[in-house]
């Protein structure tokens, strides 16, 4: 089975080659959101070509005006592809086919995608048509090779992971378009690693009200800089607080939870030296390490700031949220994560390491609805930024990673 499938890979790269060239001249920058519909056009039709059945989704435009307030002429588009063997139990893999702004300064075009010394150039190929080339060309193998999996197979190609995939992933889950009984999000993990999970998030504006006035009269305002400054220094407490917690890495290494201060902030707009501010804002990014949960994160934070509100009235607070990501993490003696490392192990002839990410990605969806998860794609070079690239040979080994890994799953 083995020789059969990998005979059939290796004969068929320049396939994969030509799919993925078509996919990155699809210029599906977000934002805007260019491009979606044809994008997803492609999409369906190249699932269809290697026989499996596939559906485009559009996603209600009210609910696209509620995320993305006026986003007119960019509607937001899924896609879903299903191979039903049969099977008791279904395996869903899900990649994002949106792609940050290329900007300039490229050697060539950004979805002009050019093949030069075994790379291929062009935005999004490492972040992440490159998977969605991989996966394609395993499922398509496997079909061609008559191999059909112990499972169920599931495709999903979302929007919007450049901003925050509700329209997304995020949209087919929470609609029930898909309900796998396990998934493999194309990316966190890669090469030698295998991703188990992530860190979460909770982000927040935190606007302080004071009082305008001159400031040859200081004493006719509530200066908000300063209020904010009192709040900020009573958060590094919090701070200090939290890096007490910890969660060991599967590899060992220590994760604490974070709180990051500022990464934006600005001052009333109509602000001069001679004037006392009335009005300061701040972001608030808060990490949480797989061991904790949102809701606990979220209440011990907010009652923070109420109290240390108090201690600078009369200026006052408004806390805006952000929507908040939860932390996840696969047990690793599942057979999800045993079953892929043991594929992706044959496949690269070394052991694959493990490792959560500090970051976070799609994983969380699934998890939240208790889903087991794994991340693992193609990685390149140079992501997000000018000359992104990868190896055609790592998109090609994570095809045969995947389509190994489908071939040998044991089944209900």
């Amino acid at each position: 089975m083995k020789q059969n499938l990998d005979t059939y890979l290796k004969s068929h790269e320049q396939a994969l080659v030509r799919f993925l060239q078509q996919l990155l001249a699809i210029p599906t920058e977000n934002p805007p959101g260019a491009d979606y519909a044809k994008c997803t056009d492609f999409l369906v039709a190249s699932l269809r070509q290697i026989g499996l059945t596939a559906r485009r989704y559009r996603v209600p435009e009210t609910e696209c005006r509620r995320t993305l307030g006026e986003n007119r002429g960019f509607p937001r588009y899924n896609v879903v592809g299903r191979w039903k063997t049969g099977a008791a139990e279904t395996l869903h893999f899900n990649g994002h086919y949106d792609v940050v702004p290329a900007g300039d300064g490229w050697r060539f075009g950004p979805f002009n995608p050019k093949v030069e010394k075994g790379w291929i150039y062009g935005r999004g190929t490492s972040d992440m048509k490159g998977s969605l080339a991989a996966l394609w060309f395993a499922v398509g193998a496997l079909k061609a090779c008559g191999i059909k999996p112990a499972c169920n197979v599931e495709v999903s190609f979302t929007a919007d992971e450049e901003s925050d995939s509700r329209l997304g992933v995020g949209h087919i889950l929470k609609e029930r378009i898909v309900r796998p009984h396990y998934a493999v999000v194309c990316e966190g993990g890669g090469r030698g690693t295998l991703c188990y999970g992530h860190n979460g998030k909770l982000w927040y504006d935190v606007v302080v009200y004071g009082k305008s006035a001159h400031a040859a009269r200081p004493e006719n305002g509530v200066n908000a800089f300063e209020k904010m400054a009192q709040l900020v220094e009573d958060l590094q407490k919090y701070k200090r607080l939290i890096r007490r917690r910890s969660f060991t890495n599967l590899n060992g290494e220590k994760m604490y939870p974070s709180l990051t201060m500022g990464g934006r902030f600005d001052g009333s707009p109509e602000g001069k030296v001679n004037s006392i501010p009335g009005r300061a804002s701040f972001t608030l990014d808060r990490r949480l390490v797989p061991s904790e949960k949102v809701e606990p994160a979220r209440l011990e934070l907010e009652d923070w700031i109420t109290r240390a509100a108090r201690k600078i009235e009369p200026a006052r607070i408004e806390l805006i949220r952000h929507p908040a990501y939860e932390p996840c993490f696969v047990d690793p003696r599942h057979r999800l994560p045993e079953t892929f490392i043991a594929a992706a192990s044959a496949v690269r002839r070394s052991p694959v390491g493990k490792k959560t990410s500090f970051g976070f990605n799609d994983m969380h969806f699934f998890a939240e609805r208790g889903i087991p998860v794994i991340g693992y794609g193609a990685q390149g070079e140079n992501d997000h930024g000018v000359d992104e690239r990868i190896r055609i040979r790592e998109i090609m080994t994570t095809a045969r990673t995947y389509a190994r890994f489908l071939a040998e799953w044991p089944g209900a």
